[in-house]
């Protein structure tokens, strides 16, 4: 029992070590789960081109720029594809790989890449690729509640710029919904509900937390999340328009290189 929890304890070491391993963890979790008990309609073929693509990817501009960095941001991006982006083919889940891991290398301004991956990745598919969609509703009650339990678990483990912006969006965003409630006496069923949607859990403590894409400074971090929530809230129920939260995000992610201008701090590295 106690060489067990030795071990078990080394374990969460290794995992505290660098938060981007406990991300992978979760979202590899999730994902098995997923498609192992809750038929998320992907095919294991489709996950894995987008890893071999977007591994692949990143060989190459690693070559082409004579760099050396880890592959784990990449590990990530591709868990986020694989747990949102849903196809009818298999050159989809490749291909976007292709050019969201291309663009962490083409599209930056003063040493950081501008979009989040798994974000952009969304966005192409869902605007360029006729039979992509996401699929926000796919985790059930259950498994909602397990999820949502895990992942305030990895950003009390995270780093501190990391779970400040998960909890920040989430008490903005909350807000608003509850304003709306109390403005159109809703059942706080309501709100219960949308509890339940496992693209705002993806989005919440995978997504709109990327150190690398979020602004450097805590004001901004906390500004961003406020900006991000009060789009996510308007998109949705003032223009009635789906997948608010992933579009609010790149909406607003132009603005990120004005919250460094405004707020002067160091950027983030992973050795942090």
């Amino acid at each position: 029992m106690l060489n067990l929890h030795s071990r078990a304890n080394d374990f969460y070491i290794l995992l505290r070590s660098d938060v981007r391993l406990l991300q992978i963890f979760l979202m590899g979790t999730l994902l098995g789960i997923g498609v192992f008990f809750r038929d998320f309609s992907i095919h294991p073929f489709q996950i894995a081109l987008t890893f071999l693509s977007g591994i692949l990817t990143q060989l190459i501009w690693m070559r082409i720029l004579k760099i050396d960095i880890s592959f784990l941001s990449t590990v990530i991006s591709c868990f986020g594809m694989s747990l949102l982006i849903r196809s009818d083919s298999f050159w989809v889940h490749p291909l976007i790989a292709f050019l969201v891991i291309s663009s962490k290398y083409t599209i930056r301004i003063r040493g950081k890449h501008l979009f989040n991956p798994a974000m952009l990745g969304v966005i192409l598919g869902i605007n360029l690729f006729p039979g992509t969609w996401i699929s926000p509703g796919q985790w059930g009650f259950e498994l909602t509640v397990g999820i949502w339990l895990l992942v305030f678990g990895f950003i009390v483990s995270g780093r501190a710029r990391i779970s400040e912006i998960s909890y920040a969006f989430l008490f903005f965003y909350f807000s608003f919904l509850s304003y709306r409630i109390l403005r159109f006496d809703y059942r706080w069923d309501v709100l219960f509900h949308q509890l339940q949607n496992g693209a705002l859990i993806l989005f919440t403590f995978f997504m709109i937390t990327d150190p690398k894409t979020i602004p450097d400074h805590r004001a901004g971090r906390i500004l961003h999340a406020l900006l991000v929530a009060m789009i996510a809230y308007a998109w949705a129920f003032q223009f009635y328009k789906t997948n608010n939260l992933i579009w609010a995000l790149f909406l607003t992610t132009p603005i990120v290189p004005l919250w460094d201008l405004i707020f002067k701090a160091e950027k983030y590295t992973w050795t942090e």
